[in-house]
């Protein structure tokens, strides 16, 4: 079970991942599949940058993009 605070578990996203991408592909050829995956993976790692840039929680804000 989840708890609210901290989110939903890793098994249950990589399950709604999973299912998600099962309804996306419906359909889909295999040409429109790989420029989506494309670019779901640019936007991914554009977040991963950002997320890499915020304040951490212990008030650390040393990364390597900063410095």
């Amino acid at each position: 079970m989840s708890n609210a605070a901290q989110g939903p578990s890793g098994g249950a996203l990589v399950t709604a991942a999973a299912a998600m991408a099962l309804v996306i592909a419906e359909g889909r050829s295999q040409e429109q599949l790989e420029l989506l995956s494309l670019f779901l993976t640019s936007l991914a790692d554009n977040l991963a940058l950002y997320a890499a840039q915020l304040p951490s929680e212990d008030g650390n804000n040393d990364t390597l993009l900063t410095q």
